[in-house]
């Protein structure tokens, strides 16, 4: 293997490690040296239950499904490797089982012989509990055993092949953070938006996103956030500066709040606040968070909230009413019922709750 030949194939391994999809790339070039006709990139992670895959060249699709269905059970390589195997190890198939044994099994004449292959060279990534990653090599008995050099040039490249498993681990748990990250905050009743130092919109919640869907009072304009007043929209940019950290500044990044009006409903209330990062090498795009209140929107407490304390539905329908800011008075007219009834009522609602006041009341079921 040549030195040339190595370089480009350690370039290829460190962009795999970012973008899985260049894995094709590294063995396809890793099949070329070895003279392969089949090749395999096996990957288990912690909190996988099955063997799976992460790339594979030549491999029909019937051979991966039924391998990790069954015979990833009676893999014979597999199992001769017992107390063999181990993160780093590179080596042939006779090392594991000998071609005599192999020939007699399930594992071979039910499905190996069905896809050509008799041989196989490769290596560990690694093996630690439940993680497992192998780059598998195979051939046909007709091209005969691997030899040493095929072996030498899988050592050569073992360890940038475990630094880049490394690192693609270390994505994949990134983006599975980054999943369940934007599955919580979109299960937010409260109205959010993350924006970066230009105002440009990186993330809004479905709460957010109904509220500017709308074009009511603020909107999406080329990607930023802004508002449908021109002065109000100049404002709210200069919150959203003031939430943006500043290189070489040594006073804080602060935000602020404002109202933003709209055609025939009540003004939007909207807090701009600086993101926290930890010190890092890297600056974070996100700088800003954008909470909104929509105080006619939909109710602000779930109603499961209110149950949990025994209400009744009656009694549930006064608290929203109450929590979204309405008086005794009108939440009465909007029960259609008399204001003695709201008050007898409440009073239910504070023995249930355990509070004495209205206001102690609203600030409970706003916390909930």
């Amino acid at each position: 293997m040549r030195t040339n030949d190595i370089s480009i194939t350690v370039e290829k391994i460190y962009h795999a490690a970012a973008d899985p999809r260049g894995w094709n790339a590294v063995l396809s070039d890793i099949a070329s040296i070895t003279k392969s006709t089949m090749s395999c990139l096996f990957w288990s992670g912690s909190r996988r239950t099955h063997y799976d895959y992460i790339a594979s060249l030549g491999v029909p699709e019937w051979y991966l499904k039924e391998y990790a269905e069954y015979f990833v059970e009676t893999d014979e390589w597999f199992k001769g490797g017992r107390g063999i195997l181990k993160s780093g190890w590179v080596g042939r198939s006779q090392e594991l089982c000998s071609d005599q044994r192999l020939a007699r099994t399930e594992f071979y004449s039910d499905f190996l012989r069905r896809a050509d292959v008799f041989h196989q060279c490769g290596g560990v990534m690694t093996m630690a509990g439940c993680r497992l990653a192998t780059v598998s090599l195979l051939r046909p008995k007709k091209l005969g055993a691997y030899d040493q050099s095929s072996v030498e040039a899988i050592k050569l490249l073992m360890p940038h092949l475990q630094r880049a498993m490394r690192l693609h681990e270390k994505f994949v748990d990134l983006r599975e953070h980054d999943m369940s990250m934007e599955a919580a905050l979109q299960t937010l009743a409260t109205a959010m938006i993350l924006t970066d130092s230009e105002r440009k919109v990186l993330f809004a919640n479905r709460a957010a996103q109904a509220i500017l869907d709308r074009r009511d009072g603020l909107l999406v304009v080329r990607g930023g956030i802004g508002a449908t007043s021109r002065s109000e929209s100049t404002q709210l940019s200069a919150l959203v500066g003031a939430a943006t950290p500043r290189v070489g500044c040594k006073s804080a990044a602060t935000g602020g709040s404002m109202l933003i009006s709209r055609g025939q409903s009540r003004p939007l209330s909207v807090l701009v606040s600086p993101l926290c990062w930890a010190q890092s090498f890297f600056p974070a795009r996100a700088v800003a968070i954008v909470f909104i209140n929509d105080p006619d929107g939909a109710q602000l407490v779930p109603t499961h909230a209110l149950k949990r304390y025994g209400l009744t539905p009656a009694e549930v329908r006064l608290a929203l009413l109450l929590a979204e800011g309405k008086s005794l008075r009108d939440a009465a007219g909007n029960c259609g019922v008399k204001v003695s009834t709201v008050r007898s009522q409440l009073r239910a609602i504070f023995s249930k709750v355990g509070v004495n006041r209205q206001s102690q009341l609203v600030g409970l079921l706003h916390r909930s």
